[in-house]
């Protein structure tokens, strides 16, 4: 039987097919048949500093950036390199990183650089919008920290743990050991305000320490004057709210004439030192 003859159509395709087979084969087949070794871990190492020490091995590559120029570079020589400026180098000791590799450097290590809607400086992460003063701007290059001139509306510290923001509305439990709420602090458990003011006893001048105490079982507010040359004895007073009762306590300590008196207002009456008198 006679053998029929490949159309032009059907031998393209046998052309295209072996080129591309044999593209594919020499590219993706190692010479010898044996799988090469794997490349060494980029490692962000932050700025370039001239007296650190970088380390090259089989198994990690230090990436530095430069803060002449912003661009990133890549460790090739193995060993201990020292000293050895990136952007002036034409040793061979360092290979600046291709695009694909600046966004994997920007991410994890650049200062200023940007995370969605946040900007990652140091071991924080912070809003693009902030305040410089009373204006808001998005000058977030101007962050150096907390005591600085520029502050975020939102700040993350992913080293200490602190969490700051301008306007928080958080629906659910908050649950505190410390910290402020206004002018009270949290101490054991209790909101705890603590305030002074002048106060003028027979011609003498004094300070006046007063507080306030809020926990689950009651509210009370005390203050203390005295102590003072020319008047030694302290006077203590403090009113205490509970469920069951009002307690009203005036302590004087120190001579003369140290006293102590407790009014209680209960569901049964008032009472003077344990006394019922209404």
């Amino acid at each position: 039987m006679a053998r029929s003859t490949p159309t032009s159509r059907q031998q393209k395709i046998r052309a295209m097919s072996k080129k591309y087979n044999n593209s594919f084969s020499v590219g993706l087949a190692p010479k010898n048949g044996i799988p090469g070794e794997s490349g060494p871990m980029p490692v962000p190492s932050g700025f370039y500093d001239p007296d650190t020490e970088y380390i090259r091995t089989k198994a990690q590559a230090p990436i530095v950036m430069s803060r002449e120029n912003g661009k990133y570079y890549l460790l090739e020589k193995f060993g201990i390199t020292k000293g050895v400026d990136p952007v002036t180098d034409s040793s061979g000791t360092w290979a600046l990183f291709d695009h694909l590799q600046y966004v994997f450097a920007e991410i994890i290590m650049a200062n200023y650089a940007k995370i969605a809607g946040g900007v990652h400086y140091d071991d924080k992460l912070m809003s693009q919008y902030g305040k410089e003063g009373n204006e808001e701007n998005s000058n977030y290059e101007n962050y150096t920290g907390e005591g600085g001139s520029w502050q975020p509306n939102i700040l993350l510290d992913f080293l200490t743990g602190k969490v700051r923001f301008n306007i928080a509305e958080i629906i659910g439990n908050i649950k505190a050991g410390s910290g402020n709420i206004g002018s009270f602090t949290i101490q054991n458990g209790n909101l705890v305000s603590d305030y002074y003011f002048g106060h003028t006893v027979n011609g003498i001048y004094m300070i006046v320490h007063g507080g306030i105490t809020l926990n689950d079982r009651e509210i009370k507010l005390s203050d203390s004057f005295g102590g003072v040359v020319g008047y030694p004895q302290v006077h203590t007073r403090s009113i205490s709210f509970k469920a069951t009762d009002i307690t009203i306590k005036t302590e004087i300590t120190g001579f003369p004439n140290p006293s102590e008196t407790i009014l209680e207002i209960r569901s049964s009456g008032i009472y003077r030192d344990g006394v019922q008198i209404l």
